[in-house]
């Protein structure tokens, strides 16, 4: 029995892992599409796209920190990754100026968050 209830535990964390996936999915189409509304910089639109992906991995490290969920914590780590392989790769190459300023300022920001969210708790 308690094998089932962990099975079905597990289920429903997927479950909410693909919800989440799905909500952040459509989340950055929208940020795109507002910054493309109201803004013509491609440094505004790339900031957007970089902030949701911070908002995602913060997000899911605060929950599987609050909730103890493993898959939410890998699904952390991962998102906190591809903003950092995006910041390093094409935003350093891409934008200028205040554009850039940001997007590291960002990163760091994220990178400070997600590991006081990963340290062990102590208590």
């Amino acid at each position: 029995r308690a094998h089932g209830a962990v099975r079905r535990s597990s289920g429903r964390h997927v479950a909410a892992a693909l919800s989440l996936a799905i909500a952040s999915v459509s989340l950055l189409a929208t940020v795109d599409l507002g910054a493309r509304t109201l803004l013509t910089s491609a440094g505004a639109l790339a900031l957007g796209r970089d902030l949701t992906l911070s908002i995602l991995a913060l997000g899911l490290l605060a929950t599987a920190r609050a909730r103890s969920l493993p898959l939410f914590r890998i699904l952390g780590i991962i998102a906190a990754g591809v903003l950092a392989a995006k910041v390093l790769l094409w935003d350093l190459s891409g934008l200028h100026g205040g554009a850039l300023l940001g997007a590291v300022s960002l990163l760091g920001l994220t990178a400070t968050a997600a590991s006081l969210l990963l340290r062990k708790r102590t208590d």
